[in-house]
């Protein structure tokens, strides 16, 4: 008998075919940058978005995405790559068409080009985030496997607590949390992983897409319980995370319902 193959695991094999084909005949883009309208997602990590990554695949040719599936394989060894290293060698790397780019790339690719691209990422509660992508990575495998929660907030304390605010420029040494608040302006769309459903059929009509991406979860993790100490230590490790997200759902609010 055949092993078994999920429709997910089918659907991920004909995207990287898709990818390698684009990969060996795109050319490749024009210093000045993409030629028309084109996206940035700048993705946080434990924010749903290796889910909403794969609707992306699904939603645009792999000819003009970066990085699509192969792109992930072939040059980066099956991680996302760093923007400096993109940056670096955007003349090999991306597409002439370049419609959707996708990464941890924080703000570097907002001013990058002669076209500036519409950019939108997701947020998420940040004590949630942190005990999500805490466990996540003390799986096999990732950064914390054989660490205790109580070892990574020691250890590895501010990379976890602030990891959204991060991504637009927060810097724990200089404490540039206005920075970060006014980095907030450069993002045309944000949503929120409390109201995901609502904000993916905000988003696709952001995207100008035909219909609403459909959305395959992947890479959840399991939750985890805080007591008191640690509850205290995640609250104060989370401040920077806390008032980007509190600055983010007042200037992007959610359409009130009836």
């Amino acid at each position: 008998m055949l092993p078994t193959v999920s429709a997910q695991k089918a659907r991920s094999a004909r995207y990287y075919l898709e990818a390698l084909t684009a990969d060996l005949v795109t050319p490749r883009i024009d210093p000045s940058g993409p030629p028309g309208e084109w996206f940035y997602f700048m993705h946080i990590e434990k924010t749903a978005g290796t889910s909403l990554i794969y609707s992306l695949y699904r939603a645009f040719p792999q000819a003009q995405v970066f990085p699509n599936l192969h792109q992930e394989r072939k040059y980066f060894y099956d991680r996302f790559p760093l923007w400096d290293e993109v940056d670096a060698n955007a003349s090999t790397f991306l597409p002439r068409e370049l419609k959707m780019l996708v990464g941890h790339f924080g703000m570097g690719p907002i001013d990058r080009f002669s076209v500036r691209p519409r950019v939108f990422t997701f947020l998420r509660d940040p004590i949630e985030r942190l005990i999500s992508g805490i466990q996540f990575n003390r799986q096999p495998g990732r950064r914390y496997f054989g660490l205790s929660f109580d070892e990574i907030l020691a250890k590895h304390a501010w990379r976890e607590g602030s990891m959204q605010a991060q991504a637009f420029g927060y810097d724990h040494d200089l404490d540039n949390i206005d920075e970060v608040l006014e980095n907030l302006l450069e993002v045309d769309f944000v949503g929120f992983l409390d109201s995901y459903d609502s904000c993916i059929s905000r988003l696709s009509t952001f995207l100008g897409l035909p219909k609403k991406l459909h959305i395959e979860h992947r890479n959840r993790s399991s939750g985890f319980e805080l007591n008191d100490s640690q509850r205290e230590r995640v609250e104060y490790l989370t401040t920077p995370d806390r008032r980007l997200y509190e600055l983010a759902r007042e200037r992007h609010p959610m359409p009130s319902v009836g």
